[in-house]
């Protein structure tokens, strides 16, 4: 399967030149991110403080918003467009965040057992095949022991008449012959997140329009 994650550079580029917000385009749809956020910390399972790492932290939207609550915020990306980006509006906002360039494959800047948070930002379901492990694996290299993970990820059910490209058999989106997307069953995520070493301690499937979503909070074992 062929891929291309930094290729989701060319939409940074035009987004920004566009004046967007973001990878969501508008303010309005990142107040919804945030209340999607705020009901994830409702269920009383995500630390209330502690060192941060977002994965897929694209332009810094999120990244601030969870420093402003208190954290101590780091974010990576491969997309150099959405790390400037990110850096930019965390100087405007004064904000402590602090967004680097790289691959959430690799994440060699990190030590081991150096967070205690690992948030995906909507970033494990465009890794595809063989890389979920290794995403994972990663995740769980630099969290400290007990540490807390959340997984927000497109998964099944999917109107697969109306996304590109989507091939039920495989759970893929492909466009132009590069694998965009994976859609996982909601049984399949938990089982690729239990296999990691991590224990699930709770999770839960929102439907809209296109496809499912999936929350999956669980710490390192």
């Amino acid at each position: 399967m062929k891929t291309h994650y930094v290729g989701h550079d060319q939409v940074y580029q035009a987004f920004k030149k566009d004046g967007l917000a973001g990878w969501d385009k508008t303010e309005e749809a990142y107040a919804e991110r945030f209340a999607w956020m705020k009901k994830i910390f409702s269920a009383g399972h995500i630390p209330k403080t502690g060192k941060l790492l977002e994965l897929g932290c694209g332009a810094g939207n999120m990244g601030i918003w969870l420093a402003e609550r208190g954290y101590e915020v780091y974010g990576v990306d491969i997309a150099p467009t959405a790390i400037q980006w990110a850096n930019e509006r965390a100087q405007t906002a004064r904000s402590s965040a602090q967004f680097l360039i790289g691959s959430v494959l690799d994440l060699k800047d990190f030590a081991d057992s150096s967070f205690d948070l690992v948030i995906d930002s909507k970033c494990f379901h465009c890794i595809i095949g063989e890389d979920r492990k290794v995403f994972l694996k990663e995740a769980a290299r630099v969290l400290a022991k007990g540490g807390y993970l959340l997984i927000d990820s497109m998964s099944t059910p999917v109107k697969s008449d109306q996304i590109k490209g989507y091939d039920p058999a495989s759970g893929n989106t492909t466009v132009n012959g590069i694998v965009t997307r994976h859609f996982a069953t909601p049984e399949n995520l938990k089982k690729e997140v239990s296999d990691a070493g991590f224990v699930i301690v709770n999770s839960f499937v929102e439907i809209d329009e296109l496809n499912g979503n999936m929350v999956i909070e669980a710490t390192r074992a």
